[in-house]
């Protein structure tokens, strides 16, 4: 029999054969996004043949959350503050609201997308229906619509996962964050879900989004629907123009922009003042949803659950519930400090998955609140970065928030590493969670040597920092915990120096080091 750790690695070995190719992905952006056209139609089939409709679908009473920046921390927030609700039953007995809680990308391993009450699918659960999926592609291929894969790609097949583990683990609400851009992500083959957001938008896949804010815009507030209310946390007057546009063309019945008073002063789960804005989109989203429930008597809650109605929503109003929902929400790789005292005890690990200019200016400011909290402590200072250019993601913009940290405290930096996501040495340990094939090797490294270019551009003279590239998030690490370049091989730090470390740049990065420094799946 097999080891419950191989059946995993098999199952997510077939997944990752799923995957596009870097030279697919090239012909998408080429074409402005136009192949992505047929993907909601494509999608409804392969759910079809899962043997799933739409009205399927809408049992799950779907909260969708669509953005650029700040998507995932909403999520997360939304998923726990239903999970602190109770919901009351005709024999007026009490339970926990069972969530369902769908994001991407993972950062330790792929079935972190997937969650039940707040925990990442078993190995088990995912083994098993993955299978179910896998399977049921094989025996209806005979019915793929002509055109169309006979399973579906990566991101697609995850999605249908989700919408798969979801219906049959009978969860009250599914939280659906869209992968990329919202009209044609595959989590938008929904009919009617009973809230949408639309958290801070920004520059980001600009190649299939478009190059423009209003463009961005579009596809974001494309998951909209008929006669279903959506939020927005505060936008560029552009976008939020755009947005409302197409909440007319899509006949949404309210757009509202989530204020976000209506957390101050509560204590938030997740670091940095940016996740005011998210935790307040995830407010109005939660009671709007629990208002629907309610009044279509899908489900009945407890008082502690219940919260005020929208015009009046401030702190002080909110359900213990929600309160409490706030205060313990998790969310690994942003505004993370982690320790890995039984590998590098003097090393502390300042994570944030920051991949946008302006997420990474939050992310550096919250970096920046660390450290005065600390007293500014003269304490060895290490940046590890990465940008996928693909993305088409400006470098040196995306630096700038960092470059400018780093002037304000003097040369914060005593080293800087630009890596790609890679986790290990090439061609030595695979792992199958961290399979790739949509960047190329070569295309990623000569990112990071651009990066450097445009770093020492920037630096003033004087400025002692040094700078590296190297191949994978191994050797970077091994050269932010190690005295110098020519002692890292062997990765120890002096007995009595403490290092910290900024990694930022790309949740992918953020989980390579984390996979690293054997962090566990939470």
């Amino acid at each position: 029999m097999r080891s419950r750790g191989h059946a995993y690695e098999s199952a997510v070995e077939l997944l990752n054969s799923t995957q596009s190719n870097a030279s697919i992905l090239q012909a998408v952006r080429a074409s402005g996004g136009k192949l992505n056209e047929k993907s909601i139609p494509e999608m409804r089939d392969y759910m079809m043949r899962l043997g799933y409709s739409l009205a399927d679908l809408d049992e799950l009473n779907i909260i969708h959350i669509a953005g650029t920046k700040g998507k995932g921390s909403t999520s997360a927030f939304c998923e726990s503050i239903l999970r602190h609700c109770k919901v009351v039953d005709p024999e007026r007995n009490t339970r926990p609201l069972r969530t369902g809680l769908y994001t991407s990308p993972h950062i330790l391993e792929v079935r972190e997308r997937i969650r039940l009450d707040g925990v990442p699918l078993t190995k088990e659960k995912f083994v098993k229906y993955f299978h179910e999926v896998w399977n049921s592609y094989d025996v209806t291929q005979d019915q793929a619509s002509k055109g169309t894969l006979p399973k579906p790609p990566y991101f697609r097949f995850l999605t249908a996962l989700a919408y798969h583990v979801f219906v049959n683990e009978g969860v009250d609400v599914a939280i659906m964050e869209t992968g990329m851009g919202g009209v044609y992500d595959a989590t938008n083959v929904i009919h009617r879900p009973v809230v949408c957001g639309i958290s801070s938008l920004g520059f980001d896949h600009m190649a299939v989004l478009g190059k423009t804010l209003s463009e961005i815009a579009w596809h974001k507030a494309g998951i909209m629907k008929a006669g279903v209310p959506c939020y927005s946390s505060p936008q560029r007057e552009d976008a939020m123009k755009m947005i409302q546009e197409q909440a007319l063309t899509l006949k949404a019945s309210k757009l509202l922009v989530a204020r976000p008073s209506a957390v101050d002063g509560l204590k938030l789960g997740l670091a940095g003042n940016h996740q005011k804005l998210n935790a307040s989109l995830a407010v109005y989203l939660c009671a709007t949803w629990i208002h629907t429930m309610k009044a279509t008597k899908r489900l009945y809650f407890e008082e502690a659950s219940l919260p005020p109605s929208i015009e009046t929503l401030s702190p002080s109003k909110l359900p213990p519930a929600f309160v409490e929902g706030l205060a313990r929400t998790t969310w690994l790789g942003r505004a993370q400090i982690y320790k890995a005292c039984h590998l590098y005890p003097n090393v502390t690990w300042y994570l944030d998955g920051a991949h946008t200019p302006e997420s990474i200016l939050a992310g550096s400011e919250w970096f920046e609140s660390v450290l005065n909290a600390e007293n500014n402590e003269t304490i060895r200072t290490v940046l590890i970065f990465n940008c996928n250019s693909t993305h088409g993601r400006d470098g040196s913009e995306l630096l700038k928030p960092i470059f400018d940290l780093h002037h304000r405290f003097n040369n914060l930096f005593q080293r800087i590493i630009f890596t790609p996501n890679e986790p290990y040495r090439p061609n030595t340990k695979h792992v199958a969670d961290y399979t790739n094939k949509m960047v190329e090797a070569d295309a990623a490294l000569t990112a990071q040597y651009a990066l450097q270019i445009a770093w020492k551009l920037c630096s003033m003279s004087g400025d002692a920092c040094e700078s590296y590239v190297v191949s994978s998030i191994e050797e970077a690490i091994e050269l932010a915990v190690s005295d110098s370049k020519d002692s890292m091989s062997n990765g120890v730090v002096g007995s009595d120096e403490r290092v910290r470390v900024f990694v930022t740049g790309s949740l992918y990065l953020v989980g390579g080091v984390l996979t690293n420094l054997k962090a566990e799946v939470a």
